[in-house]
């Protein structure tokens, strides 16, 4: 499960990455793979390769470099990487793997150890050329215009490229958590919840010839918890029922599993200090995500389940005592958007 971020520039990148793709088909015998720019916050890989998601990753970062032979050469490497899998079952970079990037295009002089090096050296002359701009509003003049003609010289030496105030509305990210044919209804209210306890926007995104996905969007600290928190509760939840059906080999699963997770939302909806200014960050994140992708966005009424009374008030009896998180980083990220 990997975070991804949205923008104006990176749907445009995205989109030329995806033709790039349809004119090396023919050479890679891949139609179609999923690409996924993330802010790999934690990881320094420039992009990579998920076979298990059929998942291209390239580092956000690179959009920052403006370099489009970058970008479209990581994209090769790592189509490479998915040549030599299909064919091959092989992710080394071995010989079958160069002869893959020989013949996609990937320039013999490509170096990704470099690039990484280079993004680096130009992150720490934009920090230089932040503090500088900050100084040449110095009320002392002579102070003032050493900074900016320093800064000049810095974006000049590393051809940084000249960026403008961006607003929050110009980027969104997001994270698909649950890729499946068809959703059970307890799954759906467990979106619910995540959405309630960290602001997101969750979208069941429904496709003819490939699985659906539950996807949440939001500011970065927004996903990253809603990660953690579908993961926590989803894993939970399983031993929940396994360890509940042990003593009551009756309990009927989807029933059971639908009663705990509307009471454990019931008890999160009655905190209302959180929950209000939650539920407006989730509206917000909607009209983002609408403005940016233009998306046609369409809400549904879910048909009312019935459920099997004894597992599903089971469920709702054990919802009572289960544990929502309520310590560490993570929870204090969720609680800090609320504020």
């Amino acid at each position: 499960m990997e975070i991804g971020k949205l923008s104006q520039e990176i749907i445009k990148r995205r989109s030329e990455l995806f033709a790039l793709l349809r004119d090396k088909a023919e050479i890679s015998g891949i139609e179609e793979i999923e690409i996924l720019f993330s802010p790999a916050t934690s990881d320094s890989r420039l992009g990579y390769f998920i076979p298990e998601d059929n998942l291209i990753v390239i580092s956000s970062a690179l959009m920052d470099s403006g370099n489009d032979e970058v970008i479209e050469n990581v994209f090769l490497h790592e189509l490479a990487h998915a040549m030599a899998y299909k064919k091959y079952s092989s992710l080394e970079h071995d010989s079958t793997f160069r002869t893959c990037c020989h013949l996609l295009g990937v320039k013999d002089d490509f170096d990704k150890a470099r690039i990484r090096l280079n993004l680096e050296k130009n992150r720490n002359a934009e920090r230089k050329v932040q503090k500088l701009i900050a100084l040449s509003s110095s009320p002392y003049s002579a102070e003032a215009e050493e900074a900016l003609k320093k800064a000049r010289k810095i974006i000049a030496e590393y051809g940084l490229r000249k960026r403008e105030n961006t607003e929050p509305d110009d980027e969104i990210f997001y994270v698909t958590v649950l890729s499946k044919n068809r959703f059970q209804i307890y799954e759906k209210y467990l979106a619910s919840l995540v959405k309630l306890l960290t602001g997101t926007f969750f979208l069941i995104e429904k496709h003819r010839e490939k699985k659906n996905n539950i996807t949440f969007y939001g500011n970065f600290e927004q996903t990253e918890c809603a990660l953690y928190l579908w993961n926590y509760l989803y894993s939970g939840l399983d031993e929940e029922f396994e360890k509940r059906r042990k003593e009551d080999p009756d309990l009927d699963r989807r029933n059971f599993l639908s009663g705990l997770v509307l009471k454990l939302y019931e008890r999160v909806k009655g905190e209302e200090k959180i929950t209000k200014m939650l539920m407006l960050s989730a509206d917000e994140n909607m009209r983002k995500l609408k403005e940016l992708s233009r998306l046609r966005i369409t809400t549904r009424r879910s048909r009312s389940s019935v459920f099997e009374s004894y597992s599903f008030n089971k469920g709702k009896e054990a919802g009572n005592a289960f544990r929502i998180p309520e310590k560490g980083k993570v929870w204090k990220k969720v609680r800090a958007i609320g504020k």
